[in-house]
């Protein structure tokens, strides 16, 4: 992230979009064994481009806040969403599972599917 931050101009914002590890269903899904979590891929995801095969321990609000701040990002604010359904959405039985797994996390924001980080970079001083 602190390269990211260094290629910015001041006052930019950067927008991140990724996976949240604490969704219940997302944790499941990824602690299978990699085998098999690349067989459902195809039946799981809505898309190719929701089939990322990179979800690291970063994959959290906490973690993502702190490195953020720890790259020199400002302004950072997090939102999570429920955005299973549509990423799970390919067929029926996933897209309810996902729906099902969206509704189970309502009244938890921490555990919502997707998180969306948005941080500037400092203007820069005159």
């Amino acid at each position: 992230m602190t390269n990211v931050r260094r290629w910015m101009r001041p006052g930019g914002t950067i927008v991140i979009t990724t996976v949240n590890r604490r969704h219940p269903f997302v944790g499941a899904y990824l602690g299978l064994p990699a085998g098999l979590r690349r067989r459902l891929q195809p039946l799981v995801k809505a898309t190719a481009g929701d089939a990322h095969p990179l979800v690291g321990a970063c994959n959290d609000p906490t973690a993502i806040r702190a490195a953020l701040a720890g790259a020199g990002f400002t302004e950072i604010r997090l939102t999570t969403v429920g955005h299973l359904a549509r990423a799970w959405g390919r067929r029926w039985p996933f897209f309810l599972i996902g729906l099902m797994g969206d509704l189970l996390t309502t009244a938890m924001p921490s555990r919502r599917s997707t998180i969306v980080a948005v941080a500037r970079v400092a203007e820069a001083r005159a």
